[in-house]
């Protein structure tokens, strides 16, 4: 039943289009449509009543599909490999197999998914060849042809996403030493639950995102057990009578200091076992080698000249590097004074602290707590003006591809991002004159941590889910309502006729409005637009890492907020946000370097922390100046905290060469399929595959 099915729906997307006003609209209309007819795609032409809209429901015979996957040569999932050498390769090793689709060898094939359809729907709209569309969706939509192009939510595969991505197996065993072992394992058939039923839905790009949620908050769980130990500890040292006073206050530091050593080395075991995960199921998935930019079209919005490439000879858009260059020094400069203006507005509390504790007279404690909220707010306000003023730059600065201008912003909000989040805590733990005294320097960072930590999580969860959730249920429900009075209106029966202007061909079956109008009023998804979710879960990342010392408990408020963004997230993907086109990756991209850039940061503020907390420094001498102030020499001090923070590098190397990047299965796969992938061994893979020397080709020890 499942394969009639697709057989008889084929894909399906929805393009929205302006209404037919003008006559110049009508024309453009009317070749779109002439174009779809030509490449055999079927459309249903609707306009609901009481809108403005002319909604063009798109979808394609399973056998159009089929032909045109030939026809460009798509890579579709094969349900086995094939017998002899792409066998013996991947036996046990979980991978996914894919092949070129062929209509001759279709029963090979698993039937395509949602995500295959769409991807072959968007190809036969956008192939200007044989059998193609020859449409620009982007063009059209940047030329105003078109108001928007959107796919639309697939109801049975979306649940089945959402399943595998609740189910148990998602998150890493609760024991230890198991998650270390499928850490450490070499074993090819090493379980990564869920991944695939995300990648048939969201694209690899999305199950990366997804599962590397999932898998820094199952590592958080240790973190965050660790962290209980050691505030249990701090309270039994607190009990016992012969650490009291200075004995006690030199133990607490010990303690702390042992738990930021602690906290970096999970950071390092956490990053490393990411990393030979996102290897092994790049390798799983078949997308270990894929090159986001390597045939990428120039973007619509792209100004330049036309010339001939030197070195292919082929036409090309062109613009000067010189002028793009300059483009990015304004933009960098502009991003400086916004940030000078951050750091002003959060000095606020530092510079005015004393004249508004006078005048509210309130106490230092209730002042710290009201600065911690003030700099939270302050965050997000400036975060969010950011985010718009930098997508405007990245605009301004011409970028030639989607994936140079996604990089682009992405890097420019995530530094703007970590100098709004770490500028306040930085301060209070390394260049704040007051407090003097380490312990209420900590107990004030621990302040901060929380509330920023907090509000972060807050506006994710309201700014990212909750209110774009229920503004698109209001805007779905006013619309409904609207067309509602318009039938009424006009003495026609809204639910016989629900819509004004119908036209389709005759194989496409009518999928009905509603779905239509409930993802139409869903949060737009820009493929250009800021990884808001990863960045979120990034800063948080880093606040746990970088400033493990003053609040132990940081881990275990931050698994506890983990628990409702897992969630959230998934549920904004697949609920909040119309459907995402599903893109290809071999990994998190920048991510995975921004990541890393936080991982050795956090080894910096650790070191400096720790050599304070241990007195590193040297013998304690007076300052010189008669105030009998205890000060050590300041060459000694900042020959401590280099020394510790020399240590925790070396302990990074350590940890970074004494386990290999990826399983040594994917490494052997990848050795042996270029071997064999040589011309001169083209006739023994082709013909003779299964002759081979079994002990050459036996899988994994």
């Amino acid at each position: 039943t499942a394969v009639n099915g697709l057989r008889r729906l084929g894909s399906s997307l929805r393009i929205v289009g302006n209404d037919e006003k003008e006559n110049e609209d009508g024309a453009a209309l009317a070749k779109l449509l002439q174009a779809l007819r030509l490449a055999r795609v079927d459309y249903l032409r609707v306009r609901p009543f009481g809108d403005d809209r002319i909604y063009i429901c798109l979808s394609a015979a399973l056998s159009t599909l089929h032909a045109h996957a030939e026809h460009v040569g798509f890579k579709a999932r094969l349900k086995a490999f094939p017998q002899g050498l792409p066998a013996q390769l991947h036996r046990g090793s979980q991978c996914v197999p894919y092949g070129r689709f062929t209509v001759a060898k279709a029963h090979e094939f698993v039937p395509f998914s949602s995500r295959q359809r769409l991807a072959l729907l968007r190809l036969l709209l956008e192939h200007k060849g044989r059998g193609g569309a020859g449409l620009d969706l982007s063009s059209l939509v940047y030329q105003g042809v078109l108001s928007d192009v959107f796919a639309l939510h697939h109801a049975p595969e979306r649940q089945i996403a959402y399943a595998a991505w609740a189910s148990p197996g998602m998150l890493a065993p609760l024991w230890p030493p198991r998650t270390f072992e499928l850490t450490l394992s070499e074993a090819p058939n090493v379980p990564a639950a869920g991944g695939y039923p995300l990648v048939a839905y969201c694209g690899e790009r999305a199950a990366f995102f997804l599962l590397f949620y999932s898998y820094y908050s199952a590592w958080l769980l240790y973190l965050a057990a660790a962290g209980i130990a050691t505030l249990v500890t701090l309270a039994a040292v607190l009990e016992e009578e012969e650490y009291t006073g200075e004995n006690h206050y030199n133990m607490e530091k010990a303690v702390l200091a042992g738990f930021s050593v602690l906290t970096l080395l999970w950071a390092f075991g956490m990053r490393k076992g990411w990393t030979r995960r996102e290897r092994m199921l790049a390798r799983r998935w078949d997308v270990a080698e894929f090159d986001e930019a390597s045939d990428e079209a120039p973007r619509p919005q792209f100004v330049g000249v036309w010339r001939t490439h030197p070195v292919t000879g082929e036409r090309e858009l062109w613009a000067s590097p010189l002028a793009r260059a300059w483009k990015y020094v304004l933009s960098g400069l502009l991003s400086i004074a916004m940030l000078v203006v951050v750091i002003v507005i959060q000095m606020l509390p530092e510079v005015f602290g004393d004249a508004v504790t006078a005048r509210l007279g309130i106490s230092d404690s209730a002042f710290e707590v009201l600065s911690a909220v003030y700099t939270a707010v302050a965050v997000e306000l400036f975060g969010w003006a950011y985010r718009a003023l930098a997508w405007r730059m990245t605009a301004w600065e011409n970028h030639r591809t989607k994936s140079s201008f996604k990089y682009a912003l992405n890097m420019k909000v995530f530094i703007f991002m970590c100098v709004n989040c770490y500028f306040s805590v930085s301060w209070i733990a390394f260049v704040a004159p007051e407090p003097t005294d380490l312990r209420a320097r900590l107990s004030t960072l621990g302040t901060q941590l929380s509330a920023l930590l907090c509000s972060r999580a807050m506006a994710l969860l309201i700014g990212g889910v909750y209110l774009p959730h229920t503004s698109a249920q209001h805007k779905y429900t006013a619309a409904k309502e609207r067309s509602k009075a318009t039938a009424a209106a006009k003495g026609e029966d809204f639910a016989a006729a629900g819509q004004e202007m119908w036209e389709n061909t005759a194989h496409s079956p009518n999928p009905g409005l509603r779905p239509v109008y409930a993802d139409a009023h869903l949060s737009p998804s820009d493929e250009y637009g800021f990884d808001d979710t990863i960045a979120a879960f990034a800063i948080q990342y880093g606040f746990v890492i970088g400033f493990a010392a003053a609040m132990p408990a940081l881990s275990v408020l931050a698994l506890a907020i983990n628990v409702a963004l897992l969630r959230a997230s998934a549920f904004k993907m697949l609920w909040v946000s119309r459907r995402e086109w599903p893109f290809t990756a071999s990994g998190l991209g920048v991510w995975d370097k921004m990541l890393e850039t936080l991982t050795v940061l956090a080894a910096f503020s650790n070191g400096w922390l720790i050599a304070d907390l241990m007195d590193l420094g040297g013998p304690e001498r007076d300052g010189g100046d008669g105030d009998g102030c205890a000060v050590h020499p300041v060459w000694k001090v900042w020959a401590a905290r280099a020394g510790v923070v020399a240590a925790l590098l070396v302990l990074r190397l350590v940890v970074h060469f004494a386990l290999p990047d990826e399983p040594r299965w994917v490494g052997l796969i990848e050795a042996r399929l270029r071997h064999f992938s040589r011309p001169s061994r083209a006739t023994a893979i082709f013909d003779g595959a299964a002759d081979l020397c079994p002990r050459r080709l036996a899988c994994f020890p």
